[in-house]
């Protein structure tokens, strides 16, 4: 991702953390098996339960597509001066706080989270209510950590 057009002048990236893909992989594999066991139900000539299995699989071939979507064009970034974060490809957010300004950071991690090493970054404001939010971060503690050590260079 081109993100030059992102950065203030004389600004240089120290940080750039990615999204995990584990939650598109297992999406997209749920709903790739929902949708081939709907179409041997077809083949068998067992309709209702094939539809059943359609149901559900489209819905979740769906779902698979926007965090397919939101994992390759989310990036979260630490540079000399602010943290931001860029999301989206088809909706763009982009979110930054100041390093000065930043007064804690928030880490959730789910089971799902732990076990493939991603979760959610909140970095919270002491002049913004919100911060800036990143879902699905891979190693959120690294980046938390690396956060930490650019604020105190400040």
């Amino acid at each position: 991702m081109n993100i030059e057009k992102y950065l203030k002048k004389g600004e240089k990236v120290n940080y750039e953390g990615k999204t995990s893909l584990a939650i598109p992989v297992v999406s997209t594999i749920l709903s790739a098996i929902f949708i081939i066991v709907a179409v041997i139900l077809f083949l068998n000539n067992q309709v209702g339960v094939g539809v059943g299995f359609i149901v559900v699989g489209i819905p979740s071939l769906i779902f698979a597509l926007t965090k397919w979507e939101y994992c390759l064009s989310s990036s979260a970034y630490i540079t000399d001066k602010r943290a931001f974060v860029k999301i989206g490809l088809l909706r763009n957010v982009f979110s930054e706080v100041s390093l000065e300004k930043i007064s804690g950071v928030t880490i959730h991690q789910p089971l799902f989270g732990r076990i493939f090493n991603y979760g959610t970054v909140i970095v919270e404001s002491s002049a913004n209510v919100s911060g800036a939010r990143i879902a699905y971060l891979k190693d959120p503690f690294e980046f938390k950590k690396q956060l930490e050590e650019e604020s105190e260079n400040d």
